[in-house]
């Protein structure tokens, strides 16, 4: 499922915030001592540490835990205070006109926190419809620099902002979060498509679609939403994200011929998806007279008109398969084998008895002609087709380079056409093909080959052999204590197509700053024979921690920057190990997990208080589109160690209820377990061990060949595993 970043401050109108499940170290303490006074319901006290985070979270630009805690601190408020709740909204209206001209990002964030306080809570106006109205003026101004929105990453903003598994098909940027929080879908549909991100466009025409969805079955399957879904499906059918609208139309059958292009003379078998509500399905391939780079699309009705006056006179394969006495609510899956084809372009179309479902066509091409290619030096391109089932060079192979726009609009005109040699290979000039990124290749005897994107596989970009300035920095740490030496060393060279160099004499200038932008140093460095410039700066031992700034620029040719931070800390002085899970575990079982905590010089870690909490988290590799599962905490407890420094933390395996619709769908989670352990000293430190489950909670394997000869077999090895991966015992 498509699983989209969330706002923590909108959850704070309504419910207390679980605590996420990592911060960055500086901020860790003081997130525990907030959690420990809300769990004890001391609102004032909450508002004391939050006040603190605010302070830091300013200072170090931290706008992820300056939001939460900004919000946090307006809901501790309220809690105090009922009445408050109209001068805890007038915080976040002046905190969004003091940053609206010097932060546009922040700026959003803020306006869409009140437009959701204002939808939530309509009695900070007069009646709901007035609420409304404001509510919706609020989000305008969110989506007010759309731009800006997309070229902040989410990640700056966490822990205000919670990950999500799919927040990657935006981007991860903040336009969606805002966009999603305030429903201007059309409006998120509208820009992502502008900006060619397809992926996003999908899921959001998807969402819009869905709004027309009919509620009854029956409704649906006589509607033109399904065919709205079927252009749905074909425009984005190249995106693995496409799989949501698929599902979408789970309902009634959905057909799968792999990627369109078939070998001559190999079978391919045909799955069927989704079959139901069907007495009677027929596939029926028919050969077409047209190229492998035709425009027409059989899905559509005028172009299938089209295709139909091209048909051959050449005997069609047709095949049926019978559902007699399968109930019209029952989805089952079936398939079908298209006997070898030789050379051409083929219709494939799927039929029914049922005239309310709507016949599927597809195009096959089944070709023997194979493009590869290679990027050369100057710009250059080597293409070369080959025979598809022997590998062996065509020589006199035609190969046809267009333009998107000219693909667009079916124009040949402006088409560059080149002829092949004996070794079956052309050599292009990348400067001169200007944007065109299809090509197509096809002999006298062999046209059926589609026509492919190159844009992945080289650059037609005509800037030539354009040389770049480059400029790498490094340190020896990312983490200081105030008072010691930064060594900085930076490399300059020259990049271009055809290799680099290094930029050596060259002066570097280097700058330091402080959290609040302030000088600390500055130095002038001349690179070395291998374009090497080193030096170090020595922090302040007193005045302020947080994240400095490291810049170098080689005069205005090239710069780069570099964030390091500066803390007051020591050195560990113990360590937390976890035991492995070596027994079977199932769904409902409450798993002991022992942990010890030693010193570097290995002696126990003895009274020390331990803090557990387990998260639940779905595992990210098997969510399906549709499904609203999030990470959730599930206990929480304190222990001592012992005399051996050793702890067991308990871990309740709880499944969460199934979702309607999702029955019976394999479901994987992750329990992670961490522990907060501090000694009689003071000395804290965490350590996380995580613990999978699933619906299938053990594993069989083996280590038998697929094929082996019949004297070669001495022995079977079976590996018995839990779902932690560890071997088990167990009757074979």
């Amino acid at each position: 499922m498509v699983k989209k970043k969330t706002f923590v401050a909108m959850l704070m109108f309504v419910a207390w915030l679980m605590p996420a499940i990592a911060f960055a170290d500086s901020y860790s303490s003081m997130w525990k001592q907030w959690s420990k006074m809300s769990g004890r319901d001391l609102p004032k006290s909450e508002l004391a540490v939050l006040q603190k985070i605010v302070d830091k979270a300013t200072a170090e630009r931290a706008y992820g835990h300056l939001l939460k805690a900004q919000v946090l601190a307006i809901d501790a408020q309220i809690s105090v205070s009922p009445d408050s709740l109209r001068s805890g909204v007038n915080r976040p209206e002046h905190l969004y006109a003091k940053t609206e001209k010097s932060n546009p990002v922040l700026t959003a964030t803020y306006a869409s926190v009140l437009g959701k306080a204002y939808d939530v809570y309509p009695k900070l106006c007069d009646d709901k419809a007035e609420a409304q109205a404001v509510s919706r003026a609020w989000y305008d101004k969110a989506l007010a620099s759309p731009a800006d929105l997309a070229q902040a990453f989410a990640a700056g903003y966490e822990p205000f902002v919670i990950d999500g598994v799919d927040s990657r098909i935006f981007g991860d940027d903040m336009l969606h979060i805002v966009g999603m929080q305030a429903g201007r879908t059309k409006m998120l549909h509208d820009y992502y498509e502008k900006a060619g991100n397809r992926q996003a466009s999908c899921v959001t025409a998807l969402l819009l679609l869905k709004e027309q969805r009919p509620k009854s079955v029956t409704e649906l399957r006589k509607s033109k939403y399904l065919l709205s879904v079927d252009s749905l499906l074909n425009e984005y059918k190249d995106l693995q994200v496409a799989g949501e609208v698929a599902i979408e139309r789970y309902d009634i059958f959905h057909v799968s011929i792999g990627d369109g292009v078939l070998l001559p003379g190999v079978k391919r078998k045909v799955n069927l998806l989704g079959v139901c509500n069907i007495g009677e399905l027929t596939m029926t391939v028919r050969r077409v007279n047209v190229g492998g780079d035709t425009a027409l699309d059989p899905s559509n009705d005028r172009d299938y008109a089209k295709l139909k006056a091209h048909f051959t006179s050449d005997e069609p394969q047709t095949q049926t398969r019978r559902y007699i006495g399968m109930p019209a609510y029952k989805v089952t899956r079936d398939s079908m084998i298209i006997d070898p084809l030789p050379v051409g372009v083929y219709v494939v179309e799927f039929t029914t008895n049922n005239a309310a479902v709507r016949p599927e066509r597809l195009l096959l091409s089944v070709t023997n002609l194979s493009v590869v290619y290679q990027s050369m030096p100057g710009n250059k391109v080597r293409f070369a087709v080959l025979n598809a089932t022997t590998g062996e060079p065509v020589a006199g192979a035609k190969l046809r380079f267009r333009s998107a726009d000219e693909v667009a609009n079916n124009d040949f005109s402006k088409a560059k056409t080149f002829i092949c040699d004996d070794k079956g290979e052309v050599t292009v000039d990348a400067n001169a093909m200007k944007g065109k990124l299809y090509y197509y290749a096809s002999t006298d005897t062999d046209k059926a080959s589609n026509e492919l994107n190159s844009l992945y596989g080289y650059n037609f970009f005509g800037n030539g052999n354009k040389v770049e300035p480059v400029l790498k920095m490094f340190t020896d740490r990312s983490i200081y204590r105030p008072g010691q030496t930064v060594q900085v060393s930076a490399i300059a060279f020259n990049k271009g197509r055809d290799g680099s160099s290094v930029m050596g004499g060259q002066k570097v200038t280097f700058s330091l700053s402080d959290s609040n932008g302030k000088d600390v140093g500055k130095a002038e460095v001349q690179t070395d024979n291998y374009g090497t410039a080193t030096t170090s700066f020595l922090l302040p031992s007193n005045g302020l921690t947080g994240l400095f700034y490291l810049r170098a620029s080689v005069a205005d040719k090239a710069r780069t920057g570099k964030w390091v931070r500066v803390e007051e800390y020591k050195r560990p002085s113990f360590d937390i190990t976890y035991d492995k899970l070596k027994t079977g575990y199932h769904v409902g079982d409450t798993v002991a997990v022992k942990a010890t905590a030693r010193t570097y010089s290995g002696v126990a870690v003895q009274g020390a208080k331990v803090r557990y909490r387990v998260v639940r988290r779905p595992s990210m590799w098997w969510g399906r589109f549709g499904m609203r599962d999030r990470s959730e905490q599930v206990f929480a407890d304190s222990v001592v160690t012992d005399g051996n420094g050793q702890f067991v933390a308990r871990v309740p395996l709880f499944m969460p209820d199934r979702e309607k619709g999702f029955e019976k769908v394999t479901r994987f989670y992750t329990f992670d377990v961490t522990a907060t352990v501090t000694d009689v000293a003071g000395e804290s430190h965490d350590a996380t061990m995580s613990v999978p489950i699933g619906d299938k909670p053990t594993a069989l394997s083996c280590n038998m060949p697929d094929k082996t000869e019949r004297d070669s077999l001495r022995s079977i090895r079976f590996d018995y595993r839990n779902a932690a991966g560890e071997p088990i015992k167990g009757d074979v």
